[in-house]
């Protein structure tokens, strides 16, 4: 059973992924979260505080056992955190300017590493329990590193850029390719992972945007984008025989699109089969759409107001 969390002014709440049904509720001894990290097939989550005046701070690092409804960890960063990742043997939060490498049974920092886009989308790992990649900018912004967090210091590979400002980056589910979206939200980069090569360049719009979340679906055959602007993009990936004949660098459009409130902070993703896609909005609306793949369009399947 796939499982999503929000944060909340009082901690947190988890749902089921398919159908939007409460299955757990966090109450804080004081306060709520921000950032929020599952660690799959656990009972254990990370998260951090919102500064209320009665909670924990949001540059503490808060593991929360569900099973016991307590705090059974807490170790603070020097800056305010923008994201965090949980994974079985590490915790890696990015705060301020740098991403810092945490031992998960006793929080002492393995590494840490510059973050010069302080942004909270900008580092990456794979949505993977056997593949250890991440994803996270070079020093002087204009590459990306491909490294493995069991071995941060050695570096598998590097992406140059050559822009300004990254804005997003996120792996598909097999650890192959990595979009990089940058231009304030104008453009993404789609590169092969093993290869380091180009794949295909997209073009989301003329005017700049807050982008919320990348996913792609399980086949790696689409990737969807959705910005604080109000739409939803499905951008298609070019098949191998396809990459052989396009130019890499000539800007492909959304397949699909559709239409959502503007400025709702809505993080979706695909399921498993790769054509149905679920996502919550900030204000606890849960919507389902799907993939018609013979109209090219994004349909809404069903919503659901969350009780947050």
């Amino acid at each position: 059973m796939e499982e999503f969390a929000i944060t909340t002014n009082r901690g947190f709440m988890i749902y089921e992924f398919a159908t939007g049904t409460l299955l757990y509720e966090a109450m804080f001894p004081g306060g709520g979260a921000l950032c929020i990290s599952l660690l799959s097939d656990s009972n254990v989550i990370a998260c951090c505080g919102d500064d209320s005046r009665e909670g924990f701070s949001a540059n503490t690092v808060v593991i929360w056992d569900r099973k016991d409804n307590k705090v059974i960890g807490l170790f603070q960063v020097e800056n305010k955190i923008l994201d965090l990742k949980f994974k079985l043997d590490y915790i890696i939060v990015a705060h301020g300017t740098k991403i810092s490498f945490h031992d998960s049974f006793d929080f002492t920092e393995k590494l840490m590493c510059t973050n010069p886009i302080q942004d909270q989308l900008a580092f990456a790992i794979v949505p993977s329990s056997t593949i250890y990649y991440t994803a996270l900018p070079a020093k002087n912004s204009k590459s990306i590193q491909i490294i493995d967090y069991h071995d941060p210091n050695y570096v598998l590979g590097i992406i140059p850029i050559n822009v300004t400002k990254v804005n997003c980056v996120a792996f598909d589910r097999k650890g192959e390719l990595v979009a990089i979206v940058t231009d304030e939200g104008k453009n993404i980069q789609l590169w092969d992972v093993y290869e380091l090569k180009l794949v295909a360049t997209y073009k989301r719009g003329m005017r700049s945007c807050n982008v919320t979340g990348i996913d792609f679906d399980s086949l790696s055959s689409f990737f969807i984008m959705t910005t604080l602007r109000g739409t939803l993009h499905a951008f298609a990936i070019p098949t191998p025989k396809e990459r052989e004949t396009i130019d890499p660098k000539s800007p492909m459009r959304s397949k699909f699109s559709f239409e959502i409130p503007k400025g709702i902070n809505f993080h979706c993703r695909f399921d498993l089969a790769g054509y149905m896609i679920t996502g919550i909005s900030e204000n606890g609306a849960f919507r389902k759409f799907r993939l018609d793949i013979e109209k090219n369009q994004i349909v809404s399947e069903s919503e659901l107001q969350l009780s947050l």
